[in-house]
């Protein structure tokens, strides 16, 4: 009687399906400590404050965030310079990206918004005294628990603005230099 074995072809049916589903699995998103003004959070990463971040002194934005990343403030405060001609947010999502602000937190002191994007989330967050809007949106704003006042210091600005959708719950939009508090279509 004759015996067969199976040879090495065998294990590249077994080795090569293994490896093709663990490169068809999307990476695991990252934990960035944002330690510095302009630091940029990379796409599905998420942020995270350890410490107040003052952005007085410089001519950036406070955080920079790409698409579907999320920066989160666990109590902290991002401060910046209203006074400074170039308009600078307190977080800026690259254009064309969605992107999520979770507090508790405070981003106040900015020449242009709080927080500006295309599609943003905002949830429990102080927005105040920024230059232009506490929160800017090209298309969409999804904002919960947040309190958004005294923004549009320089100018006919809004508390919070988007060029297409605003959805808010459970949220204070108090008053404004410029007297808008929610604009959109």
């Amino acid at each position: 009687m004759k015996v067969i074995t199976a040879g090495p072809h065998r294990a590249i049916f077994l080795v090569v399906p293994a490896l093709l589903c663990a490169l068809a699995l999307p990476a695991a998103a990252a934990d960035v400590v944002v330690d510095h003004c302009g630091q940029l959070v990379e796409a599905g990463d998420t942020g995270w404050l350890l410490d107040d971040l003052d952005c007085s002194e410089v001519s950036t934005e406070g955080v920079v965030l790409s698409d579907r990343s999320r920066l989160r403030l666990d109590g902290f405060s991002i401060v910046g310079n209203s006074e400074t001609r170039t308009p600078r947010q307190g977080v800026r999502c690259l254009y064309g990206s969605i992107c999520s602000v979770l507090g508790p937190g405070e981003i106040s002191g900015f020449s242009a918004a709080g927080v500006a994007g295309t599609r943003v989330r905002v949830r429990d967050l102080r927005i105040v005294g920024n230059g232009r809007s506490g929160v800017a949106a090209y298309r969409w704003v999804v904002a919960r628990s947040v309190e958004i006042e005294q923004n549009g210091l320089t100018g006919n600005h809004a508390g919070l603005h988007a060029g297409r959708r605003i959805r808010v719950r459970d949220s204070v939009l108090g008053e404004h230099p410029a007297g808008a508090t929610l604009t959109g279509n």
